[in-house]
C-alpha cells in the first residue's frame, strides 16, 4: 500500500481536528433522540471522545512533535468547551430543554 501524499495527509488532520470533536458529539445527540436512551455520562464519554480524536489530528499534522506537543493543550482545551458549547443548541432543538 502506497503512502499517503503530504498534502492529502495535512488535508486529513486538519479535517480530523477541526470537525472531528463536534461530528462525535453531535452524533451522539443524534442517536440520543432518535432513541428512548439517554445518558448524561456517555455525553460526556463523548465529549472526551470527540476531542481525543481532534488530538490525533494535532498528532498527524506535519510538522515537529515538539510543536504538536505545544498545541495539544490549548487545543484540549479549547475543543472541550466548544463540543460542549455547540452541544447545546442542539439538545434545546432535539430535547426541549433550553437553559
Amino acid at each position: 500500500m502506497a503512502a499517503k501524499s503530504q498534502p492529502a495527509r495535512t488535508l486529513t488532520s486538519l479535517g480530523v481536528l477541526a470537525i472531528g470533536p463536534f461530528v462525535v458529539v453531535q452524533g451522539l445527540l443524534f442517536l440520543e433522540h432518535s432513541s428512548p436512551w439517554h445518558s448524561q455520562m456517555a455525553e460526556l464519554a463523548f465529549v472526551i471522545s470527540g476531542v481525543a480524536l481532534g488530538a490525533v489530528g494535532v498528532s498527524m499534522l506535519p510538522i515537529r512533535r515538539l510543536y504538536a506537543g505545544l498545541l495539544l493543550v490549548p487545543y484540549i482545551a479549547l475543543m472541550a468547551v466548544a463540543a460542549w458549547v455547540s452541544a447545546l443548541p442542539a439538545v434545546c432543538g432535539y430535547f426541549g430543554d433550553c437553559m
